[in-house]
């Protein structure tokens, strides 16, 4: 037998109310988060973390569980349970000794005999192999007796808990987790939650949103029963919503085929993996489910460490990628060294996630907003979810409207607001001519002769409006500088982009602020807009998803009917008809105040 080894615990902490972690990001850590209440997340979090400790070599060599929130304590202790079934999912195969703890820090005073805390066992296996220490450490947060929501145990049994001591207690442990293990290996960590995605925490907030400063990667245990494929999904839209990664899908086969649904929805965006039926009889010790489940648990922990690795791979090239590729405004490029580029992952209430590397540690550090983004922000956390999914239901309900000489609820909404109910809202724009494309070659040479800067107003022609990506492909020539806006959004939110060629950026570079662009807008590059673009671009030049795309010439099949336009084109008050692309103009014939803009035809 292994001698017994003392596992040194952290001293106890006082949690503030504040959010102030920077949590380590070297070591994978993944949230497991249900799509309902009995789906099998300890399971799922027993076999992965039994599939990485029975891993040969050092590597992983610890497996941190915790669970936040644990009710039905102690007979239901799902840390408990992977204490104790851990060890016996890894025999016969597994060689390198294992020690296994179990803590709990705060109890309910409803709990009449609290177990033994904390808990240690030693085991060793009779397999070949080099002998490597590895540690399974797990450990409950806070825990009621009574087996119902956290909210309702917290508010029956006196031991209220606030968000802030819940995310800072478990923030702590995260970050007093890298000291297990002494530096030999790699060590895992896996928050377990309670019930379903949107199951109250003790306070009543939804544990997707008690969570969500810490943003971790996400496992989602499916449903695999009748109707799981609804709840499944609605977990899946309702941690989307709220900027969880979620990294894959695992569910129990119930011979629905529930998982070959949920892949092709998904389209195979995110793994979906699953496990074999599990067994009913309370009494089997699911030492055979899991022999049986080694192989799933296997491409889990592959689909992981790919998803970190890559992610990680993601954040350390943001800063030279930003450097070649980003033109700040207000801005000297030159004066910017590399590694004072600030890595954002992402935003909750008033402060960023900001990705940091420091004495060799990879971080992700809040970061106070403190002029609030150019005066842009005011919402805190919940008001940013709420603004999410009011976006969300205006995306669904209008996608986009044209303005003149129609009403819909938002625009008059946001008049009264704006307004108090009193004067008009007015939005109006130039006209747009065609023009001869061979006129436009020429003038483009004569200014290139010239040495004049050309710029292409793209706004309106930009992406596919013209049936090619952009109308230099048409004219057969490239401007100095480009704009674009409209569609690169797809229609959802506002967002222009300058492009530019290098020689243009070079003119205004230099070891002087006074020779930089100091030009911009307080939403430049606004990230909903810019998610939104990746999302629409990507869709328009995908043939899967833009069924009017020729793929093998890079242009939009035909969308006019030349029968209509010859047509149209022959009623008495056209004047000329042109179609290209998406892009159907009729010119009527007017005259004098009647002509252009001004015109009253219909």
């Amino acid at each position: 037998m292994l001698r017994r080894l003392l596992l040194c615990h952290a001293p106890r902490r006082h949690y503030s109310s504040s959010f102030s972690f920077a949590l380590p990001l070297y070591s994978p850590t993944f949230a497991v988060f249900g799509a309902n209440t009995g789906v099998g997340k300890t399971l799922v979090s027993a076999g992965l973390a039994a599939s990485l400790l029975r891993s040969a070599g050092a590597s992983p060599s610890t497996v941190l569980y915790l669970k936040p929130l644990q009710t039905g304590f102690p007979a239901d202790s799902d840390a408990g349970f992977l204490f104790r079934r851990v060890p016996s999912f890894l025999r016969p195969s597994h060689a390198a000794p294992l020690i296994a703890t179990l803590d709990t820090l705060s109890v309910s005073p409803s709990v009449e005999t609290p177990p033994r805390s904390p808990e240690e066992a030693a085991f060793s296996y009779d397999g070949e192999g080099e002998v490597v220490r590895k540690q399974l450490v797990c450990r409950t947060l806070y825990a009621w007796r009574e087996a119902v929501s956290p909210h309702l145990a917290a508010e029956r049994e006196g031991m209220a808990v606030e968000d802030a001591h819940v995310r800072s207690r478990l923030a702590a442990c995260l970050v007093d987790g890298e000291n297990l293990g002494n530096g030999e290996g790699e060590m895992w960590k896996l928050v377990e939650t309670a019930g379903g995605v949107a199951s109250p925490g003790p306070s009543g907030t939804l544990q997707c949103d008690l969570y969500r400063p810490f943003r971790l990667p996400t496992i989602l245990v499916g449903d695999g029963r009748l109707g799981g494929i609804s709840s499944t999904l609605s977990a899946y839209e309702t941690l989307l919503l709220r900027g969880y990664d979620v990294s894959a899908v695992i569910l129990e086969d119930r011979c629905l085929s529930n998982d070959k649904f949920l892949l092709s929805y998904l389209r195979n965006r995110v793994p979906v993996l699953v496990l074999p039926p599990i067994p009913e009889d309370p009494s089997d010790d699911l030492t055979d489910w899991f022999s049986e489940s080694s192989s799933v648990f296997g491409l889990l922990k592959d689909a992981l460490q790919s998803f970190h690795f890559t992610r990680i791979q993601r954040l350390n090239s943001m800063q030279r990628k930003s450097k070649n590729l980003l033109w700040w405004p207000f801005t000297q490029h030159n004066l910017v060294p590399l590694d004072s580029v600030t890595v954002i992952d992402s935003r909750c209430g008033e402060s960023f996630s900001a990705y940091k590397v420091k004495d060799n540690k990879m971080m992700m550090t809040p970061q106070f907003d403190a002029c609030a983004s150019w005066w842009t922000q005011g919402p805190d956390s919940n008001l940013q979810i709420e603004l999410a999914r009011d976006m969300g239901y205006a995306a669904a309900r209008y996608g986009h409207v044209m303005f003149p000489e129609n009403a819909h609820e938002p625009a008059l909404r946001c008049a009264e607001l704006l307004l108090g109910g009193v004067g008009k809202v007015i939005q109006g724009a130039g006209g747009m001519h065609m023009i001869d494309p061979l006129f436009q070659r020429v003038l483009v040479q004569e200014c290139r002769n010239r040495k004049i800067p050309v710029i292409f107003d793209e706004v309106f022609t930009g992406f596919w409006r013209l049936g090619v990506e952009s109308a230099s492909e048409l004219l057969g020539c490239l401007p100095d500088i480009a704009c674009y806006a409209k569609l690169m959004t797809g229609g959802i939110i506002p967002l222009a982009a300058t492009v530019t060629t290098e020689a243009v950026f070079e003119a205004f570079e230099s070891d002087s602020k006074l020779t930089a662009l100091l030009h911009g807008h307080s939403y430049t590059a606004h990230a909903m807009g810019c998610s939104a673009a990746v999302k629409a671009i990507q869709w328009f030049r995908d043939p899967s998803t833009n069924s009017n795309l020729y793929f093998d010439q890079m242009k939009l099949n035909e969308l006019w009917d030349d029968t209509l336009v010859n047509q149209l084109s022959s009623l008495p008050n056209v004047r000329r008809v042109v179609s290209l692309g998406t892009l159907c103009a009729i010119e009527l014939k007017a005259d004098g105040s009647d002509a252009g803009y001004d015109t009253l035809e219909t």
